[in-house]
């Protein structure tokens, strides 16, 4: 790894003396790989508030792992977490999960920038808010513009706030902040909310509140029920699930579906926006060579499409099954005179010495053994 420990688990920057490797944890101690017992006051950075190993946390979240971890579709639980967030959030009308914070500040400013039609981002200066580009431009290997579109200002400074707003006219899409500044420990000033609520409303920018560490502790509704805020975005993760993975992004019912092309207002950037490649091609283009996992019937939008590659198509786009083979090398269906569409082996021509290589049929007939290469059907190879 990268320096022996990257990230800020790194033990050896939090000074001499410091574990640097812990081996286990039990309720509010932790032990090092020497024995070493601690009082861990900083709850794992963060999402420990009910301890580590509470029976309560640990037995549900086993209960779920035996009924099923990683399905392809939500379960139950899903929407009834969904359900709870929003009746416990009074500003918020929906809900959208992940796996940490960096997840649901980012779809948070998705949604934003999706919403105006607008590049840039406003936060307090010297905020944390996810390890993404949008948020840490300064790193090697992020390209520039992500510098460009991260704009800062002061903590509690409204008129830095209304100077930014002053000098990116119609360009700024959201302004995230978090319940109290995290770098001081300072509160928000009297009327600090308030006054960048107006300044979002003012100038058509979406005010997002990151909750991610601060979620819960102040007020079951979220810091901003606490502090007097009212974000149009809130994003929650470290108190959320007692250090398991999980995140939440809440809502206005408003920002349900990005506004129509018609109605959203384009973004004034000056910047030209970069030439990407089309996809999917337009129609005038020579058509793509049908995806294997086609079934080669009628249009689909998963044809070709690497973005819907494995992830779970229409009926139609849904490979066959494969033949059953009993050992022996008897079908399992009996003989037939064609065989079903689905992966088969087939027999390297005599002398040749290329070993026999897997491949897809398209409607009982192999590709190689197209009609238009001239060459004959080959027949499937009964072995297993």
């Amino acid at each position: 790894m990268p320096g022996g420990v990257y990230g800020h688990q790194n033990g050896a920057a939090l000074g001499e003396g410091h574990p640097r490797f812990l081996a286990r944890a039990e309720r509010a101690r932790v032990w090092d790989v020497d024995g070493n017992e601690y009082v861990d006051w900083m709850c794992a950075y963060g999402p420990m508030i009910l301890g580590y190993g509470h029976p309560a946390v640990e037995s549900a979240v086993a209960e779920q792992v035996a009924a099923g971890d990683c399905l392809p579709l939500p379960g139950p639980r899903m929407v009834e977490l969904a359900e709870r967030l929003v009746a416990l959030t009074p500003r918020a009308d929906l809900v959208v999960f992940g796996k940490n914070g960096a997840d649901a500040t980012s779809w948070a400013v998705d949604v934003a920038r999706a919403h105006t039609g607008r590049p840039r981002i406003v936060r307090a200066r010297g905020a944390y808010h996810a390890a993404r580009p949008w948020a840490l431009p300064h790193l090697p290997g992020v390209p520039a513009h992500h510098r460009d579109d991260l704009l800062e200002f002061a903590w509690n400074d409204l008129d830095e706030l209304r100077a930014c707003f002053a000098a990116h006219p119609g360009e700024i899409a959201v302004v995230m902040t978090t319940p109290f500044d995290h770098q001081t420990g300072a509160a928000p000033a009297p009327g600090f909310f308030a006054g960048l609520r107006a300044l979002c409303d003012e100038h058509g920018a979406l005010f997002a509140m990151e909750d991610v560490r601060a979620g819960f502790r102040f007020h079951l509704g979220g810091s901003c029920e606490h502090w007097g805020a009212a974000p149009d975005l809130i994003c929650y993760s470290k108190a959320i699930a007692n250090g398991h993975a999980l995140s939440a992004a809440l809502a206005r019912e408003a920002l349900r579906a990005p506004p129509s092309a018609s109605t959203s207002p384009a973004p004034s950037s000056s910047r030209a926006a970069p030439s990407r490649p089309r996809w999917p091609p337009s129609p005038s283009a020579s058509a793509p060579t049908p995806s294997r996992r086609s079934s080669g019937s009628g249009d689909c939008s998963c044809r070709g499409s690497p973005s819907r590659r494995g992830a779970m198509e229409s009926p139609s786009c849904r490979p066959a099954s494969p033949r059953r083979i009993r050992s022996g090398g008897a079908s399992a269906a009996g003989a037939r005179s064609s065989p079903r569409p689905g992966p088969t082996r087939t027999r390297p021509t005599t002398g040749s010495s290329r070993p026999p290589t897997p491949r897809r049929t398209w409607r009982g007939r192999s590709r190689r053994a197209s009609g238009r290469s001239g060459r004959s059907r080959r027949r499937p190879d009964p072995s297993p």
